[in-house]
């Protein structure tokens, strides 16, 4: 059983975190909403001047969610700092709970 993995997002990710964001957005009953493509998430996560990293979490290798960091800048401080954000998905955290009942 490999159980929870966490690991940084590559470029190969781009079409999962689209699907992700989809799904959520699906949920959420708003799907129309969602503008983004591949190429968008690619551009906005590996692009050459992105500051913005992914993370990708497996459960028994298979993907559940993502989350997205950046860095800040606090300008009263002087000092860096980071934003995550974290996106788990309800269908995927459905499907690890039924596994666990098995």
């Amino acid at each position: 059983m490999a159980g929870v993995e966490i690991r940084q997002a590559t470029i190969e990710d781009s079409a999962l975190i689209h699907q992700f964001v989809i799904e959520l957005a699906t949920y959420e009953k708003a799907e129309h909403e969602v503008l983004a493509t591949v190429s968008d998430i690619e551009n906005a996560l590996f692009g050459a001047n992105t500051t913005t990293k992914a993370l990708i979490c497996n459960f028994n290798n298979e993907p559940i969610g993502f989350a997205v960091y950046f860095s800040t800048f606090q300008h009263g401080s002087a000092s860096m700092g980071y934003i995550l954000k974290i996106y788990m998905f309800l269908l995927s955290i459905e499907a690890l709970v039924l596994a666990r009942r098995f």
